[in-house]
């Protein structure tokens, strides 16, 4: 398998990855709020501390991803100008666009992968907690009437 595709492969893999765990932090949000009462209207909300650490990672999920998004602009594009600039020389109307610019440092994509698996970390460990959550309302009996059934 050539490199580049092998790398186009990942890299849209890790960036569906990133879609759906933007969703999931996002619907994690909502039945949060769900379950701790969002849709009373009279006496406010009491949000279980379990809900509320997973509020927390899922919270910390939507940053990390952020963070990690904001790093590799930062990062590539100061990779990118500064071998821009080099190959350009003195003519800096030089189009160098398709020209090789080497190969980039190994390191360059380590915060990247870190923040990555530390934003699916969160996630998981805040659906964990929903769960825990769902399962400390489930009468063991099979009595159902937690739930309104």
């Amino acid at each position: 398998m050539i490199l580049n595709k092998a790398r186009e492969r990942y890299e849209g893999a890790s960036t569906m990855a990133s879609q759906v765990a933007r969703q999931l932090a996002l619907a994690g949000i909502a039945f949060v709020w769900l379950l701790s009462g969002g849709l009373k209207s009279a006496g406010g909300v009491h949000i279980p501390v379990r809900l509320l650490w997973a509020g927390i990672f899922l919270a910390a999920s939507l940053s990390l991803d952020l963070l990690q998004y904001l790093y590799k602009t930062i990062a590539w594009a100061i990779w990118t100008n500064h071998h821009e600039h080099r190959l350009q020389g003195t003519d800096k109307k030089a189009s160098v666009g398709e020209k090789e610019a080497g190969t980039a440092p190994d390191w360059i994509n380590y915060p990247t992968w870190t923040l990555f698996a530390l934003k699916m970390l969160c996630m998981s460990y805040a659906y964990l907690l929903i769960f825990l959550h769902l399962a400390s309302l489930i009468d063991v009996r099979g009595n159902w009437s937690t739930f309104g059934i």
